[in-house]
């Protein structure tokens, strides 16, 4: 009898010898429509940022979205965000970002396969129900909602001004989950070294996965010495936004999890260049947001990843992500697997369009 992992390895196999490069084809790219859509969040959110000060609640999410049609009819999508400013900035600047999904639709396979993938499913932990404007209360029936609906792992945010609350709430978490249930913060670059410190020392027995972004996020040798200090593993690198920067901060030691964001460092390609060489000084990974994208990716890393679970983006896509018992499961659908919705359509400010439809 032909397992089910067989079968599969033979369908991509005859999927792979049928299909043809766009070089071998002589297809070229046809037509580009960029568009700039506002995803508006239900309810404001707040990190260590807000509670101090240097931001205001994070109310909307502006994605620049990339589809590419080519000569032959085949097609890619990808898309870039900005939490912040910038949104309009990066539809104006915007590039043709949705090349590797047209790549492997082309090829019939997911991102994941074509890319390599060593694993059919990933860890996922949920951020979204953790943040600092959530009472304690209902972090905790968010919690239990998360763990019910799948998912691997829980992160809370922290960095409140009195960090003796950061504690209650952390240990009211744990509490709930239990000792083994992984657990992570999120301090957003709140501490300076001298508080980093001081938390770091505070928070190890509750046994995290992770500590993340304890110090700004280009203090390298700061987040280094923490990671040497403590048994608590530090995570860091969301903010960067290069294959170099991420380069220094691997070099330098800087985090025992990297975060890189596809997005924020130019696309899958230099994701792919620091994805190798955290492979090689044996990091292990955690991308940033955007787990529609991500997903694929840390599906290709040799060391087990994790995947950051936010539930915000589902309705601007048609397709929606298997979570199931603590992972989130590559799909069979090519490319990202993922197209743009009515609902995306609605919330859509301005598009721009190049060349012809075919």
């Amino acid at each position: 009898m032909t397992s089910a992992v067989e079968s599969n390895v033979v369908s991509y196999a005859k999927v792979s010898a049928t299909a043809r490069t766009a070089a071998e084809a002589g297809d070229r790219i046809a037509h580009v429509r960029l568009s700039l859509i506002f995803l508006p969040l239900a309810t404001p959110v707040s990190d260590a940022k807000v509670l101090t000060g240097r931001q205001k609640p994070l109310t909307e999410i502006a994605f620049v979205f990339a589809e590419i049609t080519t000569r032959d009819g085949h097609g890619g999508i990808g898309f870039g965000y900005s939490k912040r400013a910038g949104g309009p900035g990066m539809y104006a600047h915007a590039k043709e970002i949705a090349l590797w999904d047209l790549k492997a639709k082309r090829a019939g396979l997911p991102l994941a396969k074509l890319i390599g993938a060593e694993r059919d499913s990933v860890q996922c932990y949920n951020t979204s129900g953790g943040y600092l404007h959530t009472p304690l209360d209902q972090v905790l029936k968010n919690v239990e909602i998360s763990r019910a609906s799948g998912i691997g792992g829980i992160k809370l945010k922290v960095g409140q001004p009195d960090l003796g609350v950061d504690l209650e709430r952390v240990a009211a978490v744990r509490r709930l989950l239990g000792d083994s249930f992984p657990l992570m913060v999120d301090a957003n670059q709140q501490w300076d070294r001298q508080q980093a410190t001081r938390a770091c020392r505070a928070l190890e027995p509750f046994d995290l996965t992770w500590i993340e972004e304890p110090l700004d996020a280009y203090d390298f040798e700061g987040h280094a010495q923490l990671s040497a200090r403590f048994d608590t593993a530090i995570a860091t690198g969301e903010m960067l936004t290069s294959f170099g920067e991420h380069a220094q901060l691997i070099v330098a030691d800087g985090s025992d999890f990297v975060q890189p964001d596809a997005p924020r460092v130019g696309g899958v390609t230099p994701f792919l260049q620091i994805m190798s060489l955290a492979a090689f000084k044996g990091r292990k990974l955690a991308p940033h947001f955007a787990m529609e994208v991500h997903l694929h990716l840390a599906a290709a890393y040799p060391i087990e990843p994790w995947l950051e679970h936010f539930e915000w983006l589902g309705p601007m896509f048609n397709e929606q992500m298997q979570l199931k018992d603590g992972r989130m499961h590559v799909s069979d659908r090519p490319g990202l697997g993922c197209s743009l919705s009515e609902q995306a359509a609605r919330w859509t400010a301005e598009t721009q369009e190049f060349g012809k439809r075919p």
